[in-house]
């Protein structure tokens, strides 16, 4: 796999899967 964006995640894309990790434990935890 070729390694196109070696400065890695954008500071967008990490805080979407923040968003995501977030709503997923709330969401967790609320059951």
């Amino acid at each position: 796999m070729p390694d196109t964006n070696p400065e890695g995640p954008s500071p967008e894309e990490r805080l979407l899967r923040w968003q995501i990790l977030l709503i997923l434990l709330e969401w967790f935890l609320s059951q």
